[in-house]
């Protein structure tokens, strides 16, 4: 994302927001790379939502000003997190000197559940003979009529296809 102070009032804002994952790991990160420099550098800030959070995004990462002319990599832990949402807002500075750039957003050393897996492999969830809506209210996955735990996977990276948004949050 390319967030350009042209034409834009002092003060504006933009964000991007991820999709929600729900990672495992307690090894989880959050990293991104961002280009802040210029005079008229403004703000940059990473908000994060989980289940745990409920519905407010709570900022964990912030950085103003001139940061430098190279890319930076930006790192978040997020230990025991469930259903992670990410939201990445910049706010213009003073000038036109201060673009501020994202790049390469990805989870890292994070566990996903799935249902991909064979209810055979799997341990059994909830009360025998439970149905798919009950299943599934409940965080499992229904297959075959049984009802069964989703499998945690680490993958080492997942990519984050974002979504703009513009305006305030």
């Amino acid at each position: 994302m390319l967030f350009s102070a042209s034409y834009l009032n002092p003060g504006t804002s933009a964000f991007l927001q991820s999709s929600s994952y729900p990672l495992t790991s307690t090894e989880c990160k959050l990293v991104f790379y961002y280009h802040m420099a210029g005079i008229d550098m403004g703000r940059l800030s990473v908000k994060v939502k989980s289940k745990q959070s409920g519905d407010m995004f709570e900022e964990v990462w912030s950085v103003e000003g001139h940061q430098s002319s190279k890319w930076q990599r930006g790192e978040i832990p997020l230990p025991s997190l469930v259903d992670v949402q990410a939201r990445w807002t910049a706010v213009r500075g003073p000038g036109v000197k201060g673009d501020i750039a994202i790049d390469d957003v990805s989870y890292e050393n994070c566990g996903v559940k799935t249902c991909d897996v064979p209810p055979a492999v799997q341990p059994s969830c909830g009360t025998p003979g439970i149905g798919q809506k009950e299943c599934e209210k409940i965080g499992c996955c229904f297959r075959e009529n049984i009802c069964y735990q989703k499998l945690g996977i680490t993958d080492p990276t997942i990519v984050i296809p974002p979504t703009l948004h513009r305006g305030r949050e």
